[in-house]
């Protein structure tokens, strides 16, 4: 489950005509609406959730993959308004009171991956610079991390080939993101990684992520 995302070139024209026209890279992302509604799903607006109210797999697969692009600005069970949840996640699922909820991440600028020059590492996490990794899934999942990191094992040359084959990215940006993700790849490939980089660094309960560490 994720949002449907199109790469686009917008060029911007001064009406008045004081500035040249500018051409920047840019995206369409799709409605959160539409986007739950081609799962068969409904967008969720709600406040914080229970744990227990997500679906343990998605959750799982969704933290390690939050992990393996180096991103800490996210939550996908409380929010900075006690009455909308979540940050940079949107929730899908029934109006079924016992309906399980979906997480879908969105909104990655603050990620080590993607490493944008106006990203901060957000110190109180421990973290110095935005490329370090901290593991922020919640340990109510670990059940099932081994499962999830599996998956990512079996995709990892799809995953690398979105990047080493896409004719946008020059050669430099193309080696800097496949040296950061081989590094993810070379830690779930290692015995004993996931006991040691997710389940003992797991989060016991959520806590909402500032994206402003001087807050």
């Amino acid at each position: 489950m994720s949002f449907r995302v199109r790469s686009v070139r917008i060029t911007y024209t001064d009406s008045l005509g004081k500035q040249n026209p500018e051409t920047q890279f840019a995206f369409f992302i799709e409605d959160a609406d539409d986007m739950a509604k081609r799962n068969n799903l409904e967008n969720i607006a709600t406040g914080n959730i229970r744990l227990s109210r997500l679906n343990a797999a998605t959750s799982s697969l969704y933290s390690v993959f939050q992990h393996m692009i180096g991103n800490l600005d996210w939550t996908s069970a409380v929010g900075p308004d006690p009455a909308v949840c979540c940050h940079n996640s949107k929730l899908i699922g029934g109006r079924d009171s016992d309906s399980p909820y979906y997480p879908v991440p969105y909104d990655f600028d603050a990620s080590g991956l993607v490493d944008t020059h106006y990203s901060v590492a957000p110190r109180y996490l421990g973290v110095q610079v935005i490329t370090d990794r901290l593991y922020q899934g919640f340990c109510f999942h670990n059940h099932l991390t081994e499962a999830s990191l599996d998956i990512f094992r079996t995709k990892k040359d799809a995953i690398l080939a979105v990047f080493r084959d896409d004719p946008r990215l020059d050669e430099s940006h193309k080696d800097i993101a496949l040296r950061y993700l081989d590094k993810f790849f070379t830690l779930i490939n290692t015995q004993g990684s996931s006991e040691k980089e997710f389940n003992r660094n797991c989060r016991d309960q959520p806590a909402y992520v500032i994206a402003n560490p001087d807050v």
